[in-house]
């Protein structure tokens, strides 16, 4: 006994290869950008709480560390 499962006419892998994303997909997606937006908050945080010496044992430079406390997030320069 087989089963397929269709959506409007089309099966779940015609349309996840489509692009079109199924449902837990877009739920898995939607998951990991909320868990990394918290992450980037308690980091920012973390940094604002640090020292400029803290700051620069850990590689920012001076311009660097006074983005992170004007902005609260790391600066994209940091990363290239």
């Amino acid at each position: 006994m087989s089963t397929q499962t269709t959506t409007l006419g089309a099966s779940v892998d015609a349309l996840a290869s489509a692009g079109h994303p199924t449902f837990l997909q877009r739920l898995f997606k939607a998951l990991v950008a909320s868990r990394e937006a918290q992450a980037r908050r308690a980091v920012a945080a973390q940094l604002g709480r640090m020292s400029d010496t803290q700051l620069a044992d850990l590689g920012f430079t001076p311009v660097e560390a006074l983005y992170v406390r004007t902005n609260g997030r790391v600066p994209p320069s940091f990363w290239a």
